[in-house]
This record gives C-alpha cells, sequence and structure tokens, in this order.
C-alpha cells in the first residue's frame, strides 16, 4: 500500500483529484480513494472489517502534509534517467508553444501535469522532441512520482507561466511591427503601380497631342 509521496505517481495523484472532484459522501471518498492506494477494488474494501480499513486509513495521512519543495537537477524515472531543463532562454520554439498550450487553461492544470513536465524533463543525452511528446508524457505519468513531480510542478506554472506570457508578449509585439512594415511596403508597391499606371496612360495622350513632325522631348 502506498503510503508516502515517493510512491505515488502523478498517474494515481490524478486519479485521488478526480475523486476528489466528484460529489462522493465522505465514507465513499475515503473507499475509492483507498482504492488508488492499495490497488484493491471497491468490492474487496467493502468486504474487511471497520477495524481494517481504519488501519489502512492512516496510510493517507501523507495527503494532507505537502510533498517537500527541494528541486532537483535529475531525477531518475523508472529506468530512465532524466535531466531537468530549468532555464526559460534554453527552450526552443517547439517547447515554447507547447508549454503555452498546456498551460493556457487553469483549469486543467492538474490534469495536463505530466505534459507540462514532459516539455522540462527530459531523457539524459536526448533533446526536447515535439513528436515524442505524448510518449514521453505518459511514461512520466505512469512513473514519476509525486515526491519530485509536484516541486516541479509549482517551479514550471509559477515560474514560466508568467516567463511565456512576457515572451509570448514579446513575440506579439515583434509580429505587429513586422506586420506594419510590411503594410508599409505593400502600400508604396500599390503607389509606384498606380504611378506606373498612370504614366502608361499619359505616354499615348502625349503621342496623340504631339504635332505631326516633331519629335518629343522624351525619346517617345
Amino acid at each position: 500500500m502506498i503510503r508516502s509521496w515517493d510512491k505515488l505517481t502523478i498517474a494515481k495523484w490524478q486519479r485521488i483529484l478526480d475523486i476528489e472532484s466528484i460529489g462522493f459522501d465522505w465514507y465513499e471518498k475515503e473507499i475509492e480513494i483507498l482504492s488508488v492506494l492499495c490497488d484493491k477494488s471497491k468490492d474487496e474494501l467493502l468486504k474487511l472489517s471497520i477495524g481494517e480499513i481504519a488501519e489502512m486509513k492512516k496510510a493517507m495521512e501523507f495527503l494532507s502534509i505537502a510533498p517537500s519543495e527541494k528541486l532537483p537537477t535529475s531525477v531518475m524515472v523508472g529506468d530512465i534517467q532524466h535531466i531537468v531543463h530549468y532555464k526559460v532562454t534554453d527552450k526552443t520554439a517547439g517547447q515554447f508553444v507547447d508549454a503555452m498550450t498546456f498551460t493556457k487553461d487553469r483549469e486543467k492544470v492538474n490534469e495536463n501535469l505530466h505534459n507540462v513536465l514532459s516539455i522540462f524533463v527530459i531523457p539524459k543525452g536526448e533533446n526536447y522532441d515535439g513528436s515524442k511528446q505524448q510518449e514521453r508524457a505518459e511514461y512520466l505519468r505512469e512513473h514519476l512520482t509525486m515526491d519530485v513531480a509536484h516541486p516541479m510542478a509549482v517551479f514550471f506554472y509559477r515560474v514560466y507561466t508568467v516567463s511565456l506570457k512576457d515572451i509570448e508578449a514579446s513575440l506579439i509585439k515583434k509580429n505587429n511591427k513586422m506586420m506594419e512594415s510590411l503594410l508599409r511596403q505593400l502600400e508604396r508597391k500599390k503607389a509606384t503601380k498606380k504611378f506606373m499606371r498612370g504614366l502608361s496612360q499619359l505616354i499615348p495622350l502625349r503621342k496623340a497631342m504631339r504635332p505631326s513632325g516633331m519629335k518629343s522631348q522624351i525619346g517617345v
């Protein structure tokens, strides 16, 4: 049975949060959470004595104590060593886009926990690869435990959501300037075309108005 954060995976934590959000009565909620922590079905638990359930409930006490806030620089997930990349400036455009996608909806913070962490927690010796994001996210969901996932998640949501919004605002500002420049160029091209059309209409008119036998001063 799970009795500490270092044994509770992201997947099981998300399941517990789902249970908390459902309108169970308190006793039904406790049975559902115990089912997650001890990998027993609800029916199996209901066959146990009150005393046995009471003993098992003591294991749930760790859920009321927040995990450590210590941030790891590397972490072993399953049997794969991962490096945690904290610096915003080291991120690729792909990481930026994916991070914005998974953090824009605050109502889905916990639902997207493994997706967000997969952007910054990368297998050692590898680089971020958007085509592998979902696969890596699912691996973290099933194997990364909340004793390290929680402090990293708090850091990324506190720091990165602010940083990413600043970067997004900067990109929008640059994009607006680029669009203004392109519009100015377009207006200049339109003005040039208008001038050329006027000139092309003027030349035949001058030919028609020229006295017979008189040479043009502009070589026409």
